[in-house]
C-alpha cells in the first residue's frame, strides 16, 4: 500500500456532551475544504474511572488509554462522494474492517450525510476485552477506490488464521 496516495486521518479528536450522546454536530471534526474530501468523524469512550462512580464520557485522543471493561464507538459521515475505509488492529494482531460495513465501500448519492456508527446500531460500543494492549483505528479517505486495501482485507478475511500474519503488515502499512 501507499500511504502517501492516501489522506489518512487519526481518529483523535472529538468533543463530547454529556447530555447528548447520539452524535451531537459539534462533536464532529471535518475537512476544512470544499475542494477536498468532505466527511465528518466521531469517536468517544466511556468507562468508570473507579468502582461506584458514574459512567463518565470523553474524546478519544491520539495517547487516549482505556481500561479492560472500557467501551468505544465511532462514526462517519460522507459529506462528498469519497471512499472512507475504517480498519482496527486488534491487541492480538488481528485485523477487522469496520467500515465500510460490507465488504464494498458505499457508492451513489443516497449515502451522502447518513451517519454509519461503528458498531452499527443505536447505542452500541466495542467493549475493551483481555488481553491488555495497543488496539489501533485506522480511518483512511480517498477520492478514488482502494481497491488493493479491499482485496488485502478480503484475503485476509478468507485466509485461514494460520495464514493472516503475513498479510497485517501489508493492510496497516
Amino acid at each position: 500500500m501507499y500511504p502517501r496516495r492516501w489522506f489518512i486521518a487519526w481518529c483523535a479528536m472529538a468533543t463530547l456532551s454529556l447530555s447528548n450522546v447520539r452524535f451531537p454536530s459539534r462533536s464532529w471534526a471535518q475537512a476544512p475544504s470544499d475542494d477536498n474530501i468532505h466527511f465528518l468523524w466521531f469517536f468517544e469512550a466511556r468507562e468508570r474511572r473507579q468502582p461506584g462512580d458514574r459512567v463518565e464520557h470523553f474524546a478519544i485522543t491520539q495517547d487516549t488509554e482505556l481500561k479492560i471493561g472500557g467501551q468505544l464507538r465511532l462514526a462517519v459521515q460522507l459529506r462528498k462522494p469519497c471512499y472512507v475505509y475504517v480498519i482496527y488492529h486488534s491487541a492480538e494482531g488481528d485485523i477487522k474492517q469496520l467500515f465500510p460495513y460490507a465488504t464494498r465501500p458505499l457508492e451513489g448519492p443516497d449515502t451522502l450525510e447518513k451517519k454509519y456508527p461503528m458498531p452499527p446500531g443505536e447505542d452500541m460500543w466495542f467493549t475493551l476485552k483481555v488481553p491488555a494492549g495497543k488496539e489501533t483505528f485506522y480511518l483512511l479517505a480517498s477520492t478514488k477506490r482502494l481497491t488493493e486495501l479491499e482485496t488485502l482485507v478480503e484475503t485476509y478475511t478468507a485466509a485461514p488464521a494460520s495464514a493472516r500474519a503475513p498479510l497485517v503488515p501489508k493492510i496497516v502499512a
